[in-house]
């Protein structure tokens, strides 16, 4: 047997709401424009690293202009939208005799996502991470000496001297540091589709001739929940909840015996 069931989402913004100006309304998916479809976010456009200090730069196009005060977005790149517009569920199941085996799946596209930045636990104006962090596995291909930014696009270990604020035509009060910016460049934006296998289980009922007067049924099982999840390459082998900086699903096996008198 096999179930099914989707959902399309069709959604563009008709009339804006008043923006902030702030550049953290854009990253965020908050920010309601006309034209684009609900919970669509901006990024920094990322141009590579400081050949100096292996610090992030980026192109601040149209930051000069007057509507720049009140619209981040005039100096930022419109990356996509962070809701999912295709959603699935498929369930299956296969009998044969007493055996039972089934199945659930479940799909999401269509929607970006920020990865989670490998500076997250930085105080990024002005230290390297305390001892008592873990620091992500991407920063073993950061930049160290000059020559670096040919071949990577981490920035180096942030510091005072290579994190000055970026200051576009705005007042000094909107001012942003790139290390800050960073985790927020269309360089960290991906696409955001998966498959994940909810479970799998199989199951066998022992027939009535084998059971005696005084049972009924007796039904063994086996399930694994979250055995496996397709994803996009550039989530680089990880799983999207951990790459997104969420706590990864688990994965639980359990055996089941009901018996009915």
């Amino acid at each position: 047997s096999l179930g099914m069931n989707t959902s399309k989402v069709y959604n563009k913004l008709k009339s804006s709401l008043e923006p902030t100006g702030d550049w953290k309304e854009a990253v965020s998916g908050q920010l309601n424009k006309e034209g684009y479809a609900l919970s669509s976010f901006w990024a920094f456009k990322f141009i590579g690293l400081n050949p100096e200090n292996g610090a992030p730069k980026f192109d601040l196009t149209g930051s000069k202009a007057e509507s720049a005060l009140e619209d981040a977005t005039e100096y930022m790149v419109c990356v996509g939208k962070m809701d999912p517009d295709f959603m699935a569920n498929l369930n299956t199941s296969l009998r044969y005799k007493a055996f039972v085996l089934a199945a659930n799946f479940y799909l999401s596209m269509g929607n970006q996502k920020f990865l989670a930045s490998p500076f997250k636990n930085i105080n990024s104006r002005s230290r390297v991470p305390s001892e008592y962090l873990n620091m992500s596995v991407e920063m073993v291909k950061r930049w160290r000496t000059p020559g670096d930014e040919k071949f990577t696009q981490i920035p180096s270990l942030p510091h005072p001297q290579n994190n000055g604020p970026i200051y576009p035509y705005f007042a000094e009060w909107k001012a942003f540091y790139c290390y800050e910016a960073y985790p927020y460049s269309d360089i960290r934006v991906v696409d955001a589709w998966f498959i994940r296998c909810n479970n799998i289980s199989i199951s066998y009922n022992l027939s009535n001739g084998l059971l005696s007067r005084f049972v009924k049924n007796v039904n063994m099982s086996f399930t694994i929940t979250n055995p496996f999840q397709i994803v996009d390459k550039d989530f680089r082998g990880r799983d999207p909840e951990v790459a997104m900086g969420n706590q990864p699903l688990s994965r639980n096996y359990s055996l089941g015996l009901n018996v009915s008198f």
